[in-house]
C-alpha cells in the first residue's frame, strides 16, 4: 500500500517500515483521514426520502456503506448523492497523511453504484492558501492539487523561475535537503475535494446506492498503551485520551500486555492502528442498521465505542438496530505485534479479543 506525506513524498510501507527521503527526526506516525458515507441533498420532496436501511463494514483494506433508499411519494425523487473527501492540509511538511489512492483527486479510490450498477462521480477539487482559491495557479503550472506520488520530481521538472514565482507567493516552501544537496521545496496549500452524483427513485420505488472506499489507516510504530508507557506520568493525558477516545477497558489492556509483554523498548514490535470515520447527518434514521468491524487477523486487538456487539467470527464484531442514527464518528483502534516477534513469556493477560 502506498501513502503520502503532507510534504508529498511517497511512502512505501511494510508492516510498519517508512522508507521517506524526510530526515530521521520525522515523526514516523501517519496520520488517519476522517472519512464517511453518502449525504444525501436537494431532495426535490423530502417528505418522501426513507431511509430503509444502512450497512457500514469497516475493514483496515476498505470502507463499504451500502443504503436503501425508499421514494413513499407519488412522483420521482430526485436527489443529489454527495461524498466529501476529508480535508488535505499541506502546510505542515512533517505531516504524513495515510493516503490510500495514488489518483490525486480521486485519492481514496471512491467508487459507487446504484442498483447494482457502476455509477460515476463528478469530482470538484480547489486548493487554498489562507482562505484564497489558487486552484487557476496550480494548474497552469501543471502542478497536481492534491500531490499524491513524488512531488519532488514533478517539482523539479519545473523551470527554476517558476519554482521562484511559487515560493514567492507562499505556495511552496523550502524546507530541508535532499541526499545529493539540493534544496526540497514543499506545497503549503489546502485540499478540498468533493464528488456528487445525481439519482432519482421511482415513486414507491426503492434504490440500493453501495459506496466503496479505501480505508485511511493510521499507524504507529509503538502505542502509548503499552504498559511500560502508559505507567509513566507524563503519558498520563494521552493514555486518559486514548482510552476515552477508544473505550479501552481494562480487557483490551490485559490482552496488549499479553501481547507486548514488559519491555520498554518495545522488542515485541506492537504496532497500533487507526481507522476515522466521521458520519454526515443522515435525512433521515435507518429502519435498520448494520455495523460490521472486522479486524481481518485473528492476533490484532481492537477497541472502539459502541454498544450491544456481538462477535461474528474470529476477528468481526457486528451490531444491529432499527431505526438508529449512527454517532457523528467512530474511532476503531488495532494493536498488533509484528511477525517472529515473540512476547513476554511471563506477561499476563486475558486473550485478545
Amino acid at each position: 500500500m502506498r501513502y503520502l506525506t503532507a510534504a508529498g513524498l511517497l511512502l512505501l510501507v511494510g508492516p510498519f517500515a517508512l522508507l521517506t527521503a524526510r530526515s530521521a527526526s520525522c515523526s514516523e506516525s501517519l496520520i488517519e483521514l476522517p472519512t464517511g458515507g453518502i449525504a444525501f441533498s436537494k431532495l426535490s420532496d423530502p417528505a418522501s426520502f426513507a431511509l430503509e436501511s444502512e450497512n457500514i463494514v469497516i475493514t483496515p483494506t476498505n470502507v463499504a456503506i451500502s443504503y436503501a433508499v425508499a421514494n413513499k411519494g407519488p412522483a420521482p425523487l430526485e436527489m443529489v448523492l454527495e461524498f466529501h473527501f476529508p480535508d488535505l492540509d499541506f502546510s505542515d511538511p512533517d505531516a504524513q497523511y495515510a493516503i490510500p489512492g495514488s489518483d490525486p483527486v480521486n485519492f481514496l479510490g471512491v467508487s459507487l453504484q446504484i442498483d447494482g450498477k457502476p455509477a460515476s462521480f463528478a469530482f470538484t477539487q480547489k486548493a487554498l492558501l489562507d482562505g484564497k482559491d489558487v486552484t487557476a495557479v496550480l494548474r497552469q503550472s501543471k502542478i497536481a492539487l492534491a500531490p499524491v506520488g513524488s512531488f519532488q520530481n514533478e517539482l523539479s521538472a519545473t523551470p527554476q523561475a517558476l519554482r521562484e514565482k511559487l515560493a514567492g507567493q507562499g505556495l511552496i516552501v523550502e524546507s530541508g535537503a535532499s541526499v545529493d544537496g539540493k534544496p526540497l521545496f514543499f506545497p503549503s496549500w489546502t485540499v478540498t475535494t468533493n464528488a456528487t452524483r445525481k439519482a432519482v427513485v421511482p415513486p414507491m420505488g426503492v434504490a440500493r446506492i453501495d459506496l466503496k472506499y479505501r480505508t485511511s489507516l493510521g499507524a504507529s510504530p509503538d502505542t502509548a498503551l503499552r504498559k511500560a508507557l502508559r505507567e509513566q506520568k507524563g503519558l498520563e493525558a494521552v493514555v486518559k485520551a486514548k482510552r476515552a477516545t477508544y473505550c479501552v477497558d481494562d480487557g483490551f489492556l490485559g490482552g496488549l500486555d499479553k501481547l507486548a509483554g514488559a519491555d520498554e523498548a518495545n522488542a515485541s514490535g506492537v504496532s497500533e492502528m487507526r481507522i476515522w470515520l466521521k458520519m454526515n447527518p443522515a435525512a433521515a434514521p435507518a429502519a435498520h442498521f448494520k455495523l460490521v468491524v472486522d479486524k481481518a487477523k485473528d492476533r490484532r486487538i481492537v477497541s472502539f465505542c459502541q454498544n450491544n456487539l456481538k462477535k461474528t467470527s474470529t476477528t468481526s464484531f457486528e451490531m444491529r438496530s432499527d431505526n438508529f442514527t449512527p454517532a457523528p464518528e467512530l474511532r476503531v483502534l488495532l494493536i498488533e505485534r509484528r511477525a517472529n516477534r515473540p512476547a513476554d513469556p511471563g506477561a499476563v493477560g486475558p486473550p485478545p479479543r
